[in-house]
């Protein structure tokens, strides 16, 4: 069948050709028709023996397989249920004729199209797990990307020494200390002051060191006080309240 009717033959003294369909979309004819056909409106580019290629936009009657939703299980194309396709794929040129006088007059083999195209649907198939794959991994490299420009930005002092706090809680070891002194440094980070604190650890060496502390939890670390603060491994005087 070409475009012009299911028992029509195409024209004689038409030029042999290949098209392909670059993009297009598809509609349904009429709800209440079998679904052996769709309005196809695409941009072809049209390959003419010893001529340019040359591209248009058209519209026309089309079988079903072109638009690649369908689900079924008959093997020919004009199957009301044809079996799973991926559409009109734009690497696969379809044989066709066109019209001498007229440049988008075009007669398509759809037959033959199909024949071409199951092959290629088959390969898309295939190589869907590897895709995903690469997808997956494009997301990652992408994610790993993002990380590392954020990590690599300048950040406010606060706010780094806000993660060492973190990093501290997350590594270090227990340890006792006495509170020796606490003074407001005036600054805050996301509204809440950061103080200054001096502990003395077992041993007498004393330790300096500014954290955030919510007021309602300031007097659990009034001066003479016995705590318990963490320490950092990587870091002599990294220390962070218990």
């Amino acid at each position: 069948m070409g475009d012009l009717g299911i028992l029509k033959r195409r024209p004689s003294g038409w030029t042999p050709a290949r098209v392909y369909g670059l993009q297009h979309r598809t509609r349904e004819r009429n709800p209440n028709d079998e679904k052996t056909a769709v309005e196809l409106e695409v941009e072809w580019e049209v390959h003419v023996e010893g001529g340019e290629p040359y591209r248009f936009v058209d519209a026309r009657r089309a079988p079903v397989w072109v638009d690649g939703r369908h689900v079924g299980a008959g093997k020919k194309w004009y199957s009301v249920r044809p079996r799973r396709t991926y559409g009109l794929m734009p690497a696969v040129g379809i044989p066709c004729f066109v019209d001498p006088k007229d440049p988008h007059g075009l007669w398509i083999d759809w037959d033959t199209g199909y024949e071409l195209h199951v092959p290629a649907w088959e390969a898309h198939t295939a190589g869907a797990p590897d895709r995903r794959v690469e997808a997956k991994e494009e997301r990652r490299h992408e994610n790993e990307a993002v990380v590392a420009r954020a990590e690599a930005m300048p950040q406010p002092p606060d706010v780094s020494a806000l993660r060492d706090v973190q990093r501290i809680y997350a590594l270090g070891v227990t340890a006792p200390a006495t509170v020796t002194s606490a003074a407001d440094t005036g600054r805050a980070v996301s509204g809440v002051p950061v103080w200054r604190f001096e502990v003395e650890l077992d041993g007498g060496r004393r330790v300096a060191f500014d954290q955030a502390v919510p007021p309602q939890s300031l007097k659990r670390y009034p001066v003479g006080a016995a705590i318990t603060v963490y320490l950092d491994p990587e870091d002599d005087d990294g220390v962070a309240l218990g």
